[in-house]
């Protein structure tokens, strides 16, 4: 349920992985941890072997960002 800045770049990101993995949904990007954020975020742990507990915690955020940066670059 947070609604913030963090939670929006996160949603930014899941956009753009979504163009390369079907596991993502395509969210709005609103600032808001809905459920299809929090789909999203389960499916990048089940994919990276994590927990799926649907919180991004550091392991999480790194790994997002490493994916992230792999296909942005």
């Amino acid at each position: 349920g947070d609604d913030n800045d963090a939670v929006y770049i996160l949603q930014i990101v899941f956009r753009r992985l979504a163009n390369q993995f079907r596991e993502f949904e395509n969210s709005q990007i609103n600032g808001k941890f809905d459920s299809t954020t929090e789909k999203n975020v389960r499916a990048f742990q089940r994919l990276s072997g994590f927990d799926e507990h649907g919180r991004v915690d550091k392991p999480t955020w790194n790994r997002i960002i490493r994916y992230f940066n792999l296909f942005e670059n």
